[in-house]
């Protein structure tokens, strides 16, 4: 089933573009809103300011459709699950839709699902895990020969993985609307 819904997806990519590799590097900084549910149902919202970079491959046609991988680390500008909250990285996976509207300018949507892990300090945890699902748009800018400019701006969702206390775990969410800058390189 998986190696069918790659073909789907890969298929337009390889008869309808001409493809390159790209690299690219960029900063997202945004209010994450967070809400901590208890085992009795309550619940309570909090927010942080998350900062991080970001390193990303891709393979595609900036004109058309194109996969990404990206690399991210960063933090948080508060404790939020612990009293020692550190670092988090994450991994992205992206499928991305261009347009050439000339101008060399390419406005895109992008849309996606990745995973990342939070270095924490807890008795019984060193490490909270979380899943994100994103969508989003943005533009892609020529700057030259083979580089562009990238700005976007995604929706996104995390679920996070349960706070274990004793007797009882908290389960966690997230969104954000994150702006990203980046540049990328194209060969």
């Amino acid at each position: 089933m998986r190696t069918a819904v790659l073909i789907l997806f890969l298929t337009p990519m390889l008869l309808f573009s001409e493809a390159t590799v790209n690299f690219g590097a960029g900063a997202v900084s945004t209010t994450e809103y967070f809400t901590l549910t208890d085992a009795d149902g309550s619940s309570q919202d909090t927010k942080a300011i998350f900062s991080a970079v970001k390193l990303k491959a891709g393979y595609g046609d900036i004109r058309a459709y194109a996969i990404e991988i990206g690399l991210g680390f960063g933090g948080y500008d508060k404790n939020i699950f612990s009293d020692q909250d550190a670092q988090m990285i994450y991994l992205d996976v992206a499928f991305v839709k261009a347009f050439d509207v000339g101008w060399s300018i390419y406005p895109f949507f992008k849309v996606g699902f990745g995973a990342g892990d939070l270095a924490i300090d807890r008795t019984l945890q060193n490490s909270l895990g979380n899943s994100a699902l994103f969508a989003g748009g943005g533009v892609f800018v020529d700057i030259g020969v083979d580089f562009d400019l990238e700005f976007a701006l995604l929706f996104q969702n995390r679920s996070w993985e349960s706070i274990d206390y004793v007797g009882s775990k908290e389960r966690s969410s997230s969104r954000s609307v994150e702006p990203y800058i980046g540049v990328n390189y194209r060969f």
